[in-house]
């Protein structure tokens, strides 16, 4: 379900001519879904910590959820993007890609090579946000870390870096999205 009506409206100009214009939102973003972990995480971030810690949360953050949440967040955008990419090609090769190139390290390297030419750093690179690349490898470092058995790699440090850095990774994200758009358009 999309949160805003995406179909085109009719304006007349001052000559009287009909114009069709299609809706344009700021920004990458757009799905309830993304607003919705966004909340999620700010939720997180203001909830009170606890007195005293005990074993089920000892040796991490306890606001790990975060890291968690924006991680999510982020393979959703991803798999936005190369979904763009995708949108070309006949359906049984999106089809193949999509199966074959399913984990969100597989969309930023290899699927994004196939589909753009180049890896995701090196589209934030050309957005200069090349630091977001290594801001994002932490990220997922630490969240793999975590899922293989690793609680404590989900430090309160990682989540400080997450809030710290959550703007400037959306702002690269949405430059990223707009140059995909950009050339998409210009090379169908």
């Amino acid at each position: 379900m999309e949160p805003f009506d995406l179909s085109p409206q009719i304006h007349e100009d001052a000559k009287g001519r009909r114009i069709e214009v299609f809706p344009a939102f700021c920004g990458a973003d757009g799905r309830y879904e993304d607003y919705q972990l966004l909340a999620l995480m700010e939720r997180e971030w203001q909830r009170p910590q606890s007195v005293d810690s005990n074993w089920l949360t000892s040796g991490m953050s306890e606001r790990a959820t975060v890291v968690i949440l924006f991680w999510t967040y982020f393979e959703s955008r991803m798999h936005r993007l190369v979904s763009l990419g995708l949108t070309q090609l006949p359906a049984n090769v999106r089809k193949d890609l999509e199966g074959r190139y399913d984990s969100v390290s597989s969309h930023m390297r290899q699927l994004y090579q196939i589909l753009f030419g180049v890896k995701y750093l090196d589209d934030l690179k050309a957005v200069g946000a090349e630091a977001i690349g290594g801001h994002l490898a932490r990220v997922q470092d630490a969240r793999n870390q975590f899922v293989h058995g690793d609680p404590g790699a989900l430090t309160d440090a990682l989540v400080e870096s997450v809030v710290r850095h959550m703007k400037a990774e959306h702002d690269a994200w949405i430059a990223v999205y707009n140059r995909r758009i950009s050339i998409s358009a210009a090379h169908p």
